[in-house]
């Protein structure tokens, strides 16, 4: 169902109970519904350039989910629930407004697997961003966001 130009997804899809992947790259979509949680078997989600600013809370219901594309979206942020994704191995967040500071803060509690699924091409983006921001404002040293990336970085190439 990529590249369709789909503005919205059917909440038909729930009766899909036995798919194992679903790939919605390249639509006009803007939001989920909510049946999406009900995929139980759903093992790949293809999201990739839509125009999704939220993400449902019921897809925490997806136990099975080991991969989520998620680049070129409108997202400014994950689910709270997000971290009940215990089989996700694969996170893309590539080219959405997602701050830092937020990725930052919902990783405080969580062990490092979940460290290493966010993306390390956007841990580098977001760093270079500040490095600009800080040349145009004159501050010097990069302020805390800049030590975490840091440190994460770190991390994931050690």
């Amino acid at each position: 169902m990529n590249d369709n130009q789909l503005i919205a997804l059917d909440k038909s899809i729930s009766r899909l109970s036995h798919l194992l992947m679903l790939n919605l790259d390249k639509n006009l979509l803007t939001t989920l519904p909510p049946q999406i949680g009900k995929l139980p078997h759903l093992e790949m989600l293809y999201l990739n350039n839509n125009r999704l600013n939220v993400l449902p809370p019921e897809m925490s219901k997806l136990p099975n989910l080991r991969q989520l594309y998620l680049s070129g979206n409108q997202l400014t942020g994950l689910p709270y629930e997000y971290d009940k994704f215990s089989q996700l191995k694969k996170l893309t967040l590539f080219e959405n407004p997602l701050p830092i500071e937020l990725a930052f803060l919902k990783l405080v509690n969580q062990p490092a697997k979940i460290i290493n699924r966010l993306n390390r091409q956007m841990l580098i983006q977001k760093l270079e961003e500040e490095k600009r921001y800080n040349s145009r404002t004159n501050l010097i040293g990069g302020g805390l966001i800049t030590v975490f990336i840091i440190i994460i970085l770190v991390l994931l190439v050690g």
